[in-house]
C-alpha cells in the first residue's frame, strides 16, 4: 500500500468562534504551515496560531473538540478511520469525517516527501543516480 503525503487542511464543520483558531503539531515543518496559513488568512479577520499542540490524535482531538477550527495535516496521518483504505481520495476522507462533523478542506499543491541532496560532481565520482546506489559506498 503506498499513502501520498498531500498536505490537506483540517476543519471543523462550522467554526465555533469568531476567531479562526488555527492548531498546530510539535514539529518545525507544522510550526511553519500553521504560521503560513496564520499570514495568509491575517487581514481578513480575527485569526491565532496555537502552536506544538502535540501529535497527530492530539491536534485531532483538539478539533473534535472544537479547541482549534484547522489545522494542516498530510492526507496519510489523516486516514484514521478503517473505513478509508489505500491511497484516499479528498471525498474519501471527507466521507468518512463527516459523521464527526469534520472535513478535509483544501489541497496544498505540494507535499513533504522526502529528498536527498548531493553535490552534482560528488555523485558523477561515485556513480550515484539512485538512493539505492549509496548502499555502494561505505564510509
Amino acid at each position: 500500500m503506498r499513502v501520498l503525503p498531500l498536505l490537506a487542511l483540517l476543519l471543523a464543520l462550522p467554526a465555533q468562534a469568531d476567531t479562526l483558531r488555527i492548531g498546530s503539531k510539535r514539529f518545525t515543518e507544522s510550526y511553519i504551515l500553521g504560521e503560513v496559513l496564520r499570514r495568509a488568512v491575517e487581514g481578513k479577520g480575527p485569526v491565532e496560531h496555537r502552536p506544538g499542540l502535540g501529535n497527530t490524535g492530539i491536534v485531532f482531538a483538539a478539533l473534535k473538540a472544537g479547541s482549534i477550527d484547522v489545522y494542516l495535516n498530510t492526507r496519510g496521518r489523516s486516514r484514521r478511520n478503517p473505513k478509508v483504505e489505500g491511497n484516499p481520495s479528498i471525498g474519501d476522507l471527507n466521507a468518512a469525517l463527516a459523521p464527526q462533523r469534520l472535513g478535509v478542506a483544501v489541497r496544498l499543491g505540494f507535499n513533504n516527501t522526502y529528498a536527498l541532496a548531493m553535490r552534482e560532481e560528488r555523485a558523477q565520482a561515485l556513480a550515484i543516480r539512485t538512493l539505492s546506489d549509496l548502499q555502494k559506498i561505505r564510509a
